[in-house]
């Protein structure tokens, strides 16, 4: 946990960032590899599910400039 607040705070980081200890919401989700992020809307729905480093990056970009814009965001 210290880890990850400390990464938020250091890359300014402004979305909420949940942490799963006990693998509850992964399993729900499914997410077996890491890096893995599944973006949901604001309904629950999963819109993006991008796997591995290559994928990773650009989902998160993806997400930030449909959620907030092509600007307004920098981590």
């Amino acid at each position: 946990k210290e880890t990850v607040e400390k990464f938020i705070k250091k890359k300014g980081i402004a979305v909420p960032v949940a942490l799963d200890p006990d693998r509850a919401v992964a399993d729900d989700y499914l997410v077996d590899y890491i890096p893995q992020v599944v973006v949901v809307d604001k309904e629950g729905k999963i819109v993006k599910v991008a796997i591995g480093e290559d994928e990773v990056g650009p989902a998160i970009d993806e997400a930030l400039a449909k959620a907030f814009g092509e600007a307004g965001y920098e981590y």
